[in-house]
């Protein structure tokens, strides 16, 4: 006869072995696509493939019409480029998948999109040539943090004056 302390923990062991191939099981399972989109910044078909892309706000409602009937992931690729946004890109609910099934945004294999809220600043004119101060006209409803010229980051007109690098 096995003692009782050995029954228990064989018993114990025999669950711990199911519980592992139910993970693992159940783990592999997850990640079927269901349905793989694409869009570029200059997307305007509405397919979604790879040779008639879309674009980034039109993927929403395309997004919603598969998700009501979810049997897999939804993957969105987005191609390289600059995506100009000029609201807010907002996902609902009805855009986010499931708890068994998810919504994917990535980059294309070998493709480096970026998504940008920034605007470009037109008539420049030479304010103080001795400073080398340059203005621009900006709408008052314009509201920005950042400025860059060139591709590099440059300091905005402010109050107090900044007093030193250190004060961004």
């Amino acid at each position: 006869m096995k003692p009782l302390f050995f029954t228990k923990v064989c018993g114990m062991i025999r669950r711990v072995k199911a519980g592992i191939i139910l993970i693992i099981f159940w783990g592999s399972s997850h990640g079927l696509t269901q349905t793989t989109l694409y869009i570029s910044p200059s997307g305007s078909g509405t397919a979604f493939t790879s040779s008639a892309p879309g674009n980034i706000y039109g993927v929403r409602a395309k997004i919603r019409s598969v998700n009501s009937a979810m049997s897999g992931d939804i993957v969105v690729n987005l191609l390289g480029g600059t995506y100009s946004l000029d609201s807010t890109f907002v996902l609902r609910a009805s855009e986010s998948g499931s708890k068994e099934n998810w919504v994917i945004f990535q980059a294309m294999a070998g493709e480096k999109p970026i998504l940008s809220g920034g605007f470009a600043l037109a008539s420049w004119d030479l304010h103080d040539r001795t400073k080398n101060i340059w203005k621009a006209s900006v709408a008052p409803t314009s509201r920005f943090r950042q400025l860059y010229v060139n591709g590099n980051r440059a300091i905005r007109a402010r109050m107090p004056n900044l007093q030193n690098e250190n004060d961004f």
